[in-house]
């Protein structure tokens, strides 16, 4: 390496350090629950600017590290790296008579175009297991096997940071098996990750917001620990392991990793009971990945542990000359696809799992102190926690319902608990006696909110419409808090019913996730509005003393 390189690997390599341990000092340091608003943004303008700067400083450094004679060459058109990478495929054992054609220039980006009429059920592509991505090839890799034994730990590492490794270290190798697929790749992704804060404006006034936070916070974080594994390990040269490079793969993984047997039938015969169909590996699909999700189609893909090609089935008919989508799943929620999907439903809609996270802390009651000892004895909880409340109420987390009893129950109701429910025996059983303590409590409380004509216990009741109340007043400010009106979010949405970028996207994911919250939040009144209902004709049919 010539003195020039050298000083300019240095002058690098400072200047990252630098960053890295703003990185350590502001990201190491979770934001606290309970925070007023004003200080989440700032929080998050602070982590912002810190991967601004990265970014810029290695932009920078990447254009100087290059030799001078270095000739920068254009991709060519997104249409011909597609061509590429299907008979890539072909050549690497997918029938040529798959019943589409993948294309790109829709809105969706690429998609699959159904290339004569497909019966529902019938197959649509079989992807071989020597072209997946996975952490089983990450293990296999030469280079990643290699770096592992110079750096043990970086064998330690989450399966996604392990990926997100073995992705840039791919990336960055010209002539990798995986180059035709990992040219089509998208560069950036509709995650709150990728936006700065003009574009996150809209998204202050939600419960998710704090989430996107401590996304980003978590991000950086792990881009330290990879970045020092890899200098340590040569994996590759440090200056090509940037923030860009790095958040890029997460995206890749966030959108489209799945979970699939790691072995196959023979592999498994042969283990002596060590590989087991339960063990699984993180994967990239290439093929299976182009077909777009539809909303209310089954799941039709599958493993086949006798082989290990991944499978899958049209769901549907489908015509000549449309678009032919598929199921991702059918149990994700809105959030879990906010913040790592990149796309929510096609009209904003709670699914099952929904929820909206408040920050719980004790009301200044009478004796409060025990309340919250109460609660931390009995169930584990200290304030302030996160509590995620559902619809509907009855569905509520066991401890939480254990909790809001004794922040707002009677006394009554706290000694109704303390007499019930047993003392922790040692810190190994403590775990199991919290969710046997909230499995008792939450029980008599839930019967109550759900039936309250059942209830034959009168403090159980007045202890089940003060939660009741409780979670109607949180949903009620909730909706106040939401910027803008349904109205102006439904019009904003007509507007970006064709999306033509990624921000467009990422702006209407955002404006979907209010919308959801809204809908969440109101659903919660109403639900409460039905028990209370029932609560005082209850009341009101009891015979009086």
């Amino acid at each position: 390496m010539s003195s020039r390189i050298q000083s300019r690997r240095a002058e690098y390599l400072s200047a990252v350090e630098n960053v890295l341990q703003k990185i350590a000092t502001c990201g190491q340091l979770a934001l606290p629950l309970g925070v007023k608003p004003d200080i989440e943004w700032q929080y998050f303008e602070e982590l912002n600017d810190i991967q601004v700067e990265l970014a810029a400083i290695q932009a920078d450094s990447d254009k100087l590290m290059r030799s001078k004679n270095a000739v920068t060459k254009e991709p060519a058109p997104l249409s011909q790296r597609l061509g590429a990478f299907v008979e890539w495929l072909h050549r690497n054992g997918v029938s040529r008579d798959v019943p589409v054609q993948f294309v790109s220039g829709l809105n969706e980006g690429i998609g699959a175009i159904a290339t004569r009429d497909i019966a529902e059920g019938e197959e649509l592509i079989s992807i071989p297991r020597s072209v997946l991505f996975s952490s089983v090839t990450a293990y296999e890799s030469k280079r990643m096997r290699a770096a592992m034994t110079l750096v043990p730990n970086l064998a330690q590492l989450p399966a996604q940071l392990l990926l997100v490794l073995h992705l840039v270290d791919e990336k960055n190798d010209p002539n990798s098996f995986w180059k035709p697929y990992l040219d089509i790749l998208p560069e950036t992704f509709a995650l709150p990750v990728f936006f700065n804060p003009e574009d996150m404006t809209e998204l202050q006034s939600t419960t998710v917001f704090r989430e996107t936070i401590e996304q980003l916070r978590s991000m950086l974080n792990s881009y330290v620990q990879c970045f020092r594994l890899v200098e340590a390990s040569k994996l590759l040269p440090i200056h090509k392991f940037t923030w860009s490079t790095f958040r890029w793969a997460l995206g890749v993984l966030q959108t489209r990793q799945n979970l699939i047997p790691a072995y196959t039938a023979e592999e498994m015969d042969g283990s002596n009971g060590q590989r087991t169909p339960e063990i699984k590996a993180l994967a990239l699909i290439p093929g299976w990945d182009l077909f777009n999700h539809r909303e209310g189609l089954p799941i039709t893909s599958e493993s086949n542990i006798q082989d290990g090609s991944q499978q899958c089935a049209s769901p549907a008919a489908y015509k000549a000359g449309t678009q032919v989508f598929i199921a991702y799943t059918t149990h994700r929620p809105n959030r879990h696809r906010f913040l790592h999907s990149g796309f929510l439903g096609d009209a904003p809609r709670s699914v099952a799992g929904d929820f909206v996270r408040i920050v719980f802390r004790f009301p200044a009651l009478k004796n409060v102190d025990a309340r919250q000892a109460l609660a931390r004895t009995k169930f584990g909880l200290q304030e302030p926690f996160p509590l995620d409340l559902c619809v509907p109420i009855t569905n509520n987390y066991d401890n939480v319902i254990g909790t809001l009893a004794c922040a707002i129950g009677t006394p009554a109701d706290l000694a109704w608990m303390q007499d019930k429910l047993e003392d922790l025996v040692d810190e190994a059983t403590s775990r199991e006696t919290y969710a046997r303590n909230a499995r008792t409590v939450s029980r008599a409380f839930k019967a109550a909110i759900g039936d309250v004509t059942a209830s034959k216990d009168a403090y159980v009741l007045e202890c089940a419409v003060k939660i009741i109340n409780y979670v109607k007043l949180q949903a009620t400010m909730l909706q106040r808090r939401l910027k803008n009106t349904a109205a102006s979010d439904t019009a904003a949405l007509k507007k970006l019913a064709n999306v033509k970028s990624v921000r467009d996207q990422f702006h209407k994911n955002v404006l979907q996730m209010r919308a959801v919250e809204r809908i969440i939040a109101q659903d919660l009144v109403v639900d409460a509005d039905k028990i209370l209902q029932k609560a005082q004709a209850a009341a009101g049919s009891k015979p009086s003393s």
